[in-house]
């Protein structure tokens, strides 16, 4: 299929299920590059959604939110690091971690040359493990929130998988979406907050004490995952509100706090 007719039709579908919504809650994420305050923007909206207002909300984040989740988000995120092994050809012994297993038994023989200075991951072997956490975390936390009635803010969701896997690494839009029609249930969010930031500022912030494996990456990477992001505000334009992400903390706060309150009273939503 063409990749403009497919998004073009993944777009009505999004906009048919904005409509056609089977479960009472109200499901918000919040998006951007690494560093442009979207965690923070979203623990804000969750409290004052809870203490002002009194809605029952569940907070969350991806990759994360079960156990499995999280230890995918471990693989994804390790920072990098030295890792050693053996070979027979001479190096360091491999050993597994299977009990009962024997040094060499069930590994492949590598060169010296193999060791690395961090977690080596094709692009779409990474798509894939997003989509298997997301797959997680929707059917066992953001699902039954949603059916319970709860307000669900995540800090990420399929559209972080677009920008950076899309973008950032180049796999295209037409992938991941088909990734997440079978992993996700093709649920997407009411509503998109993109906090819209500069990139050199926003990365230099993350790597702030050591970035993990994706803020690690190059600053050419960071450019295409912000590309990214800003086609999809374009292309998805009736759930994505784009923001500065460079205004002060509280103004972008009461600007996400104002248009969720206007959602909410749009649907009828009731504390």
């Amino acid at each position: 299929m063409n990749a403009d007719i497919f998004l073009e039709t993944s777009l009505q579908a999004e906009l048919e299920k904005l409509e056609e919504s089977t479960y009472p809650g109200v499901f918000i994420s919040l998006e951007g590059i690494e560093g442009c305050g979207k965690s923070t923007q979203a623990a804000l909206l969750a409290e004052k959604l809870r203490d002002e207002d009194g809605y029952e909300v569940l907070l969350t984040l991806e990759p994360g939110g079960t156990q499995i989740a999280e230890e995918i988000r471990d693989l994804l995120l390790r920072a990098p690091q030295r890792n050693t092994h053996t070979t027979s050809s001479g190096g360091v012994t491999i050993e597994p971690t299977a009990k009962g297993g024997s040094s060499t038994a069930g590994w492949a023989e590598f060169s010296t040359a193999s060791v690395w200075t961090r977690p080596q991951m094709k692009p779409e072997t990474e798509a894939l493990l997003y989509a298997a956490a997301r797959s997680e975390h929707v059917r066992e936390v953001i699902l039954p929130a949603l059916q319970a009635g709860k307000i669900v803010i995540t800090d990420r969701f399929v559209d972080s998988t677009l920008a950076y896997q899309g973008g950032g690494r180049e796999l295209g839009f037409e992938f991941v979406l088909s990734l997440h029609s079978l992993s996700a249930k093709d649920l997407y969010p009411d509503i998109t907050f993109f906090l819209d930031s500069d990139l050199e500022t926003s990365i230099n912030r993350a790597r702030k004490g050591g970035g993990d494996r994706i803020e690690e990456e190059k600053l050419s990477f960071h450019r295409r995952v912000l590309d990214a992001y800003r086609g999809l505000s374009g292309m998805f334009r009736e759930r994505f509100v784009s923001l500065d992400g460079d205004e002060p903390i509280e103004d972008i706060s009461q600007e996400i706090y104002a248009v969720t309150l206007g959602l909410l009273l749009e649907r009828g939503y009731k504390s």
